[in-house]
Parts: C-alpha cells; structure tokens; sequence
C-alpha cells in the first residue's frame, strides 16, 4: 500500500526535489509492527520504510500528503508506539539536529501517552541547555491537539522554572484558543478533565466484597468513605477476602486518580483565585456547564460566593450541595439566563461579608483559597483626604 503511495500521482509531485538519505539508525527490524486496521496484518519491512521517508520528508505545516492515507489504513496505537521508538532511537544516537524530524513524527502519529511521555522531557531539556528543542516539543503538543496534550501544554505555560520556554507555551497556547474562537481562560475552561466521575463528582472503588466511595475536599484532595459512610484515613489494602483480580486494579486506579487530581489541583485553584482577583466574567451558560456541573469544579465552586450580574442588579449567591443557588440570606434563587458571573472578592461584598462567612461558619464549609476571609486594605480618613 505505501510503496504504491510513493510510486503514484499526485503523491510524486510532493516529493521534494532531493530525497534525503535513508537513515542508518531507523531500522524497521529494530521497531514495533505497524498493524493494518481490521485484523489484515502488518506492513512489511519495505513499507515501513517508506513510512520513515514520508516522516523525513514532513515539516510542521507541510506534512508529506501520503501520510494521510497511512493514518487512514493503519491502527493509530501502532503507529503511535512506532513513532515513539523512532524517537527514543533518535535520543539513543544524539539526538542529531539534522534528525530532528524524528522529534516532530510524534506530532503526526503520537496519541495521549506520547504527550504523558514527551511532557517531562520537554519540562526537562531547558535545563539540559536544549531550549530550542524544547520549543519543538511545545510545537509537537500542539500537532497533537487532543484535551490531554492541550492540558499539558497549558501546564508548562503556568508551571516550568524556565521563563522563555513559559514564554513560548503561553504563545502556542494562545494560537490554539484563537484558532478555536476562545481566549486562553475560556479553552483551560474546557480542558479540565472530569476523570470519569460520575455526575455527583464522586467515583467508586470497587473491591468486589466492599465498595469505597471517592470524593474530595476543598483542596481537591480524595476523600474516602466506606459503605456505611465512615470516612477513612485512605484507602485500604485489598484484604484476602477482596476479589484478587478487581481489587488490585480498582487501588491502581485509584493510585492514578490521586496522582492526577494532585496535578489538575494546583492549577485550578491558582485559576480561580486569579479570576477572584482580576475580575474575571462568565456567561451564565459557561458558568453552569464548565464549572457548576463539572465533576470535578463542582467540589470548588460549592465553597465559594459568586456575583451575578443581570439586569443591572448584582446579586451574590452561593452553589448549594444539590447545585441549587442561594443568596445571602439562604433563600433559593435563579441565575437570569443573560447574566455574567464573577467570583466575589471581599470588595464586593460590603456589609453582607460578615453575614456571608457567619453562613459559611454554621454550614462548616471550608474555603479552596483566602476569599470571605481574604485581608482587605483601605485608606484612613486622613490618608483619603491628604493625598
């Protein structure tokens, strides 16, 4: 099939006008199979080479069009764990500049575990003296394009010691939020993952005999309850009577659960209290959809107080347990549909603060960052009238 691809029309008029040189290092024997969609098999040693021509004859934004009819009649996993050996290979042998489109083939055949792969290395290479590599990683999650290369994407432009690679992912995730009609907030926005839980933000572990139920705390720290709703201290090890195969899976999933929740954690409250503190707005639609119904949000949005804005009048409320809105004085009330939403600093709250953090006193509900409780500074009267 791939030989036939580079041996047709129109495909021969992209070739470029010198081939480059077969590459010594990036032996089809040495790789994993590239497996036919359907069950029919592998391709052949021959084909697999043209394949390696067609990665080193791409560039970002001119990608060799026989590449399409590849990914079309391949199995993306395959190619994917293709792709990724070429490139460790790469590494193993140096890492050559003049190879580096061993580096940009995972951006056109690389899936989620490439980007949980090539996230730390590209973390890593500033400090390695490799930052224009790095910037290729950068230009490599975003050819990926999925939520999950996105997401890590967005997280080396808020989390890396290296400003000019922070600098250059900011830059990359705000052409992929242009290209997509958002602003940089409203795409994190929709990049926060929900984990699988279920709608109520919780998840069950599940070890055949006894059952957990995972949920979390106004740090976004897993909390888990035993079916008779006790909380425990963590999650026990499976016991003898614990079915041998589920349970040891289910602490798996749960091991992996907390590990991302820890990351995602850190970003959305540093998120939100920024959007405290800069005045950031919502739709009212964005507002229920990303953060009120989210999984996962929801265990945040819950423990704040939020503005809505409609018809001229702002009204503060809060998100009840059952997603229901309150006001100050706990009577239910309805977000108009036109409205925007803020989140509430001690500023706007005036004289209702202390009647706000009376009610979040008496409920226990505990705050994910400084907001009723957040130190506000005035002027005194002689400073106001002296200057």
């Amino acid at each position: 099939i791939v030989a036939d691809l580079l041996a047709g029309d129109p495909l021969e008029a992209a070739l470029p006008a010198r081939m480059p040189s077969p590459c010594t290092w990036a032996d089809p024997a040495l790789f994993p199979q590239i497996r036919l969609t359907g069950g029919r098999g592998a391709l052949p040693a021959d084909a697999v080479r043209h394949v390696t021509t067609m990665l080193q004859i791409s560039k970002p934004g001119d990608v060799y069009p026989g590449l399409a009819t590849v990914t079309e009649h391949c199995d993306a996993g395959s190619l994917a764990e293709f792709a990724w050996t070429l490139f460790e290979t790469w590494r193993f042998h140096g890492m050559q500049a003049k190879d580096s489109w061993a580096l940009h083939a995972l951006g056109l055949l690389g899936d989620d575990e490439t980007v949980r792969r090539l996230t730390p290395l590209v973390r890593a290479w500033p400090g390695e003296n490799a930052h224009h590599r790095a910037v290729e990683g950068l230009t490599v999650l975003a050819a990926i394009g999925t939520d999950t290369a996105l997401r890590h994407l967005h997280g080396i432009s808020q989390r890396v010691p290296f400003k000019a690679l922070k600098k250059r992912a900011r830059e990359k995730i705000d052409e992929v939020a242009e290209g997509l009609g958002l602003t940089t907030d409203q795409l994190a926005d929709r990049l926060v993952p929900d984990l699988g839980l279920a709608d109520d933000g919780s998840t069950v572990i599940d070890y055949g005999p006894r059952r957990f139920t995972v949920t979390f705390d106004e740090q976004l720290r897993p909390c888990v309850r035993d079916e008779t709703g006790k909380l425990r201290k963590a999650l026990p090890a499976p016991g003898v009577k614990d079915d041998p195969e589920l349970a040891p899976a289910e602490r798996r999933r749960f091991a992996a659960l907390k590990k991302e929740v820890r990351t995602i954690a850190s970003d959305q409250l540093r998120r939100l209290e920024a959007a405290m503190v800069t005045g950031r707005s919502w739709t009212a639609a964005e507002f229920r959809e990303l953060l009120v119904e989210h999984p996962l949000l929801r265990h945040l949005v819950h423990r704040l107080v939020w503005l809505g804005d409609g018809d001229g009048v702002v009204t503060a409320f809060r998100v009840a347990e059952d997603l229901t809105l309150a006001d100050v004085h706990d009577d239910a009330w309805t977000l108009p549909a036109d409205a925007t939403v803020r989140l509430a600093h001690p500023l706007h709250l005036g004289d209702e603060l202390e009647v706000w953090a009376d009610l979040f006193a008496d409920y226990e509900i505990l705050q994910p960052f400084p907001q009723l409780g957040r130190p506000v500074h005035a002027f005194t009267d002689e400073e106001a009238t002296g200057h």
